[in-house]
């Protein structure tokens, strides 16, 4: 009751845990409630105001997680559906029966954080537009315009599409409502707006008054321009350079002191002699310098330091891969390695030794090529060859 505050009925609308929303419609009295299932799905349902009992009519929407925001026109009995953080607003036509019809949907990329709608009082009737509605959004905030496409909609009022709709006027006032006087609630006539004759208003005893629109602000006169001559510019003046007076300056003459000039007595130098150290020539080997000790002994050093540094690179990977977790196929392999291996004997074959045949080797006869002997001619021998032959016969006897 809307003058105690006093609760007359209430019921469960929606069975999901998301938020709900709830909308009157007067000329009806029934209630608008949207809500989700429990399988989480979006759901419109429509109630009579004096029974909350069961629903007159239920209708499944979408599986959509927007929470849906309500707007309804009931001069033409269209419910409006858009949904927080949703780009699409849905619409539905409400039938005099009791159930309700999707008529179309409005949809784009950009969601939306939240819609309203603006009073019919405001619509343009030569355009056919059935409702206006701004969208905002993250950084913006837009104007749609539903309208309805007709070919006379400029020249001929449409009727059945702008009813009587409420006026901006209270039939009573608020003491009197609270009091328990009730009223019919005055309507205006879009009739008015079409003709742009002001706005039409319908009492409750049927009579009408005519409210004069607000005078339009008359447009300005566009002013004659003037024709803009060419002024001529004169050339700028040169600057006199100003000759300032120079102040003579005197010269501060300051009178210098004397120096006395300061007698140093000389240390007496001390020839240092440097013991020259002994040259060390370089051997050479194999046209290279051979290194010396402290340079071999560097070189010992830095190979045991690289040495150690590998020696605790691996035991740090072993570590750490001891603590990794074994796969299956890590551990069966393991658990092989782990079994103690039995050799099987082989029984060794027997070799056979393959007899090979010798081949006769045939040995070649060569034939011997005969001998031919050269005769030699004897020379004469002459009396000088007697006498040496006497002589050697003489010595062998001897």
């Amino acid at each position: 009751d809307t003058r105690t505050g006093a609760e007359l009925a209430k019921t469960m609308a929606h069975d999901g845990s998301k938020a709900q929303r709830c909308l009157w419609h007067k000329r009806r009295n029934v209630i608008i409630t949207s809500g989700f299932t429990n399988r989480q799905h979006r759901q419109i349902k429509l109630w009579d105001a004096t029974n909350l009992a069961t629903p007159t009519h239920i209708e499944e929407i979408d599986q959509q997680s927007a929470v849906m925001m309500p707007i309804l026109d009931e001069d033409t009995n269209l419910l409006y559906l858009a949904g927080k953080g949703d780009g699409s607003i849905m619409y539905y036509e409400l039938k005099e029966t009791g159930g309700m019809v999707r008529a179309s949907a409005y949809s784009t990329s950009i969601p939306q954080k939240g819609v309203c709608m603006m009073p019919k009082s405001s619509m343009h009737t030569r355009k056919c537009e059935l409702a206006r509605m701004y969208k905002l959004s993250a950084k913006t905030i837009s104007c749609i315009s539903m309208q309805m496409p007709r070919r006379n909609a400029e020249t001929e009022f449409q009727e059945e599409v702008y009813p009587p709709t409420y006026a901006a006027i209270p039939a009573i006032k608020g003491a009197e409502f609270f009091a328990g006087a009730n009223a019919t609630p005055i309507m205006q006539d879009m009739r008015g707006i079409f003709d742009d004759k002001g706005d039409v208003i319908i009492k409750a005893d049927g009579t009408t008054q005519h409210v004069a629109p607000t005078p339009k602000p008359a447009p300005k006169a566009e002013e004659p321009k003037a024709e803009v001559k060419p002024v001529e510019v004169a050339k700028p003046v040169e600057k006199v350079a100003e000759v300032k007076a120079e102040e003579p300056k005197v010269a501060e003459v300051k009178a210098e002191e004397p120096k006395v000039a300061e007698v140093k007595a000389e240390e007496p130098k001390v020839a240092e002699v440097k013991a020259e150290e002994p040259k060390v020539e370089d051997k050479k080997w194999d046209g290279q310098s051979v290194p010396t000790t402290e340079q071999l002994a560097e070189q010992k050093a830095a190979i045991d330091a690289l040495k150690a540094q590998i020696e605790s690179a691996t035991t740090i990977y072993d570590a750490m891969v001891a603590k990794l977790p074994k796969t299956e196929e890590v551990k069966a392999e393991e658990a092989k390695a782990e079994e103690p291996k039995v050799e099987e004997a082989k029984a060794e074959e027997p070799k056979v030794e393959e007899a090979k045949a010798e081949e006769p080797k045939v040995e070649e006869a060569k034939a011997e090529e005969p001998k031919v002997e050269e005769a030699k001619a004897e020379e004469p021998k002459t009396e000088e060859s007697k006498t040496e032959e006497v002589k050697a016969v003489e010595v062998k006897s001897e």
